[in-house]
């Protein structure tokens, strides 16, 4: 069971261990005075300590989240500090990547009004795509667009949408590209969420399956 993965007993141990006894024995004068900002500044780090049986087997030894930001696994003798929001959206965009084409219709139709003829011009051109994307989409009149569908996993509102459409000619990657990767983006863990350490673990394992280490916006992953 991944819920009763994470060994409440084993943590509280971890967390009263000789460390974190030295530390508030040592730093009174700064230690949080609150039972609960003790708890809460020991767990910073959160350990697993045994893999479940039922997760991908992985190469490396998985350490933890900290920060709320990274993911610190040792690898070939070296430490990795992973960026969870970077990975985990390049791990969303290939998701969508590989779901493009079934899509779902709109109770109330997208009405999009474009700020220049550029931008009509960039729909236009990559009309195909996006309805082979799953985007049911025509141009009603100049200047005005009507999304009826869009790809199952998408994740966006009409107003996302139209700054995804509007934007779309900054980026050197094409219009799906950026469409999916602002996607993406929205849907994936932010800098500072605190995540169960089964999740960080998966993160960790798809994270080096990758094609590359980088984001759909060109950020390190690791």
């Amino acid at each position: 069971d991944l819920n009763q993965s994470y060994n409440p007993a084993g943590t509280k141990n971890y967390r009263q261990n000789n460390t974190f006894d030295y530390l508030q024995n040592s730093t009174k004068t700064y230690w949080p005075s609150s039972p609960i900002k003790q708890l809460e500044a020991s767990t910073a780090f959160q350990e697993v300590s045994t893999t479940p049986q039922d997760l991908a087997k992985s190469d490396f030894k998985f350490l933890g989240q900290f920060c709320g930001t990274f993911i610190a696994v040792e690898k070939n003798n070296a430490l990795y500090i992973i960026d969870q929001h970077a990975a985990h959206e390049r791990i969303l965009f290939e998701g969508l990547k590989k779901s493009l084409g079934p899509s779902q219709e709109l109770l109330i139709p997208y009405r999009i009004e474009t700020e220049s003829e550029k931008d009509d011009e960039i729909i236009r051109l990559n009309l195909q795509e996006l309805q082979k994307a799953g985007f049911n989409i025509s141009e009603e009149k100049k200047g005005l667009w009507i999304i009826r569908a869009v790809p199952i996993r998408w994740q966006g509102t009409e107003k996302d949408l139209k700054e995804d459409l509007a934007g779309a000619g900054k980026d050197p990657s094409g219009l799906m590209h950026h469409i999916l990767a602002r996607s993406a983006c929205r849907a994936a863990c932010k800098d500072g969420d605190i995540i169960d350490p089964v999740s960080a673990y998966n993160i960790a394992v798809k994270t080096f399956a990758l094609p590359e280490p980088l984001c759909p916006h060109g950020r390190p992953l690791y």
